[in-house]
């Protein structure tokens, strides 16, 4: 065989090995994993940047559905309240400071909150007398 073709297939393959490594080496911008002792910064997730988790609780003439709701702590809850009854009602949670607004049949109101703690606490309608009639549910946050 021609020299020079031995010598020029050899540059042509050391050329595609190099851009074959170049292609598949992982880039250090997107893949850098922190090495204990090193200095790169580890990333930590900004919980402001997740989504609220969306609930919507519905209130009929003193009933919610659901009537029990489980959350994780820290998460960001977005609940919408349906009032589905024939009067009056809201949707409040003493202890974490969540209370709609009294609103009509037909309609909804949004509230957002984080739910902290590990506890059961009850959620319930603040109208008159609705809780003693039974207006009554409970969110449980688990750690």
């Amino acid at each position: 065989m021609n020299r020079n073709l031995l010598i020029g297939l050899g540059i042509f393959l050391a050329v595609i090995a190099i851009g074959f490594f170049l292609v598949k080496r992982p880039s250090p911008a997107t893949n850098a994993m922190p090495v204990p002792g090193s200095n790169v910064e580890e990333k930590t997730v900004n919980e402001d940047a997740l989504p609220a988790r969306e609930i919507t609780v519905t209130g009929t003439d003193y009933a919610f559905n659901p009537k029990s709701i489980s959350v994780k702590a820290g998460e960001k809850i977005k609940l919408t309240f349906v009032n589905a009854g024939g009067t009056v009602h809201n949707f409040v949670i003493d202890e974490l400071d969540v209370q709609t607004k009294m609103i009509g049949p037909g309609k909804s109101e949004t509230v957002e909150f984080t739910a902290e703690g590990d506890s059961t606490l009850t959620f319930y309608c603040g109208v008159s007398n609705h809780r003693n009639l039974g207006m009554e549910g409970e969110l449980t946050i688990e750690q």
